[in-house]
């Protein structure tokens, strides 16, 4: 309870398509976030953007690559006691982040994906505040299309967190 927040995001954006086959969007101005059981905690301000360009290279084949920046939730809570309050409290993280797809369809029914994320967040507040981590993930996928309505789908994933924190760093498969 001690960090629910309610975020506002002011947007403004566009989308532009080059030719039938490439697209570019843009979005962002700012986002409020309000922590509703601080009391006298003012309102964060911070910038928001995301911005993404799919190209499609050939029929049900494309590839998309992007970036995003702003302010999100994180699982490290920190801590709230009588004696600290909320001054050991982990509100957020403000994070950038990479990321890019590619999907290729290799017949009719059947469809590869490759994906990787390149996420750097600091801490907001608490024991690790302005710390950083970085958050890896890459991923591929096979698709098999049994009706428009129904798919089977593998895929491996990889994951590594890389924190200044180091009982937070890890890999997982």
């Amino acid at each position: 309870d001690s960090r629910d927040s309610e975020s506002h995001f002011f947007i403004g954006g566009a989308d532009y398509t080059g030719s039938p086959h490439c697209f570019i969007s843009v979005r962002g101005v700012a986002q409020n976030v309000t922590y509703v059981n601080v009391p006298g905690e003012p309102d964060q301000w911070n910038p928001f953007g995301d911005v993404s360009s799919t190209f499609e290279y050939s029929e049900g084949s494309f590839f998309r690559v992007g970036a995003k920046y702003g302010r999100n939730r994180t699982d490290f809570p920190g801590q709230y006691g009588a004696i600290t309050g909320f001054d050991q409290v982990t509100y957020d993280q403000e994070t950038a982040t990479g990321y890019g797809v590619i999907s290729h369809k290799l017949t009719e029914k059947l469809t590869a994906r490759a994906s990787g994320q390149l996420q750097y967040g600091t801490f907001e507040g608490g024991g690790l505040d302005e710390q950083a981590e970085c958050l890896y993930i890459i991923g591929a996928t096979l698709v098999y299309d049994l009706s428009q309505y129904l798919a089977l789908e593998g895929g491996y994933n990889y994951d590594r967190v890389d924190s200044d924190d180091p009982n937070r760093s890890y890999s997982r498969n």
